[in-house]
């Protein structure tokens, strides 16, 4: 995946839906809201578990993403917290599922990111992806 490397570097404004409920985990805890640096990590994680259960290359993700998410401001955001539970016959037992909904505006060297957020519209992002979580629509604004 090439990351925009020709991309404009000048800071620009991302808003990201969080149209589904999201768990994101960040340096083992879990987010109750989004955090960017989170957020790319999480995409690129999933890439490359898509990568490497479908093919047979191994893929390992660049850290130049991850350095220019770090700089990236959260601008506003209107986030709630979900919680539900489900049933689980595998297990058992009765399973809690958290995350957040709502929406994020975000600041920073988001054109050479953007190949990236796009992604995630499609492959969506986070925990519990097979259940109907972190499903995104990702709109850069001027």
């Amino acid at each position: 995946m090439e990351l925009g490397e020709n991309a404009k570097q000048e800071p620009g404004t991302v808003r990201i839906d969080f149209l589904t409920p999201t768990k994101l985990m960040w340096h083992g805890k879990l987010l109750h809201e989004p955090v960017f640096s989170a957020i790319i990590e999480s995409a690129l994680r999933r890439i490359k578990w898509l990568v490497e259960f479908h093919t047979d290359e191994k893929w390992t993700y660049p850290e130049k993403p991850l350095k220019i998410a770090s700089s990236v401001k959260t601008v506003s955001q209107n986030i709630q917290n979900f919680d539900m539970f489900r049933y689980s016959t595998r297990k058992k037992r009765r399973m809690q599922f958290k995350g957040f909904v709502g929406e994020a505006v975000f600041e920073g060297k988001i054109a050479p990111l953007l190949p990236l957020l796009m992604a995630m519209e499609v492959v969506h992002i986070g925990k519990a992806t097979s259940f109907g979580f972190g499903r995104v629509a990702v709109e850069p604004l001027p």
